[in-house]
Order: structure tokens, then C-alpha cells, then sequence
């Protein structure tokens, strides 16, 4: 499973390669059936905003690739707050 920043994609055009990317990529694998935990990585420019608003909102991309299988991808709104 994969954590991206939603900005990254290619689909958006020049609007999505001028925002500046707020997450990190990140990945955790999973042992077996259930929930699997993945800790988002804030960039630079996302812990500066962080630290003077005190939250901030990301898009996240979120990829999950069973085995034998096809990936699927979904995308989220996550509110990270101090």
C-alpha cells in the first residue's frame, strides 16, 4: 500500500505541477487480511504551514496492489492538525 501526494499526478495539467507537494511518499505492506496503518510524511514547506496555522489540508493519493492482482487507487482530503 502507498501514501502519495495527489498533486503528483500527471492527469491534472499545469495546475497540478505548479502546486507544491505537501506529502512525502510512504508505503507500509500488509501481513494479511484488515486495516493497515500508513503514517503520512509532511514535506518541508507543509511542516513551515503547520507550524504557523497550526493545521493543514493535504490530498492524498492512497494505492493498493493485491497480490496477483491489479492496482486500484483512491484519493483523500486529510486535515493534519498539531
Amino acid at each position: 500500500m502507498e501514501l502519495a501526494d495527489a498533486a503528483d499526478s500527471s492527469a491534472g495539467g499545469a495546475t497540478a505541477a505548479k502546486k507544491k507537494k505537501l506529502l512525502k511518499p510512504s508505503s507500509a505492506t500488509a501481513g494479511g487480511a484488515g486495516e493497515v496503518k500508513v503514517k503520512p510524511k509532511l514535506t518541508k514547506p507543509a511542516k513551515q504551514k503547520l507550524k504557523q496555522k497550526g493545521k493543514v489540508k493535504v490530498n492524498a493519493a492512497v494505492s493498493f496492489t493485491p497480490t496477483g492482482g491489479s492496482a486500484s487507487t483512491a484519493t483523500a482530503k486529510l486535515k493534519v492538525k498539531k
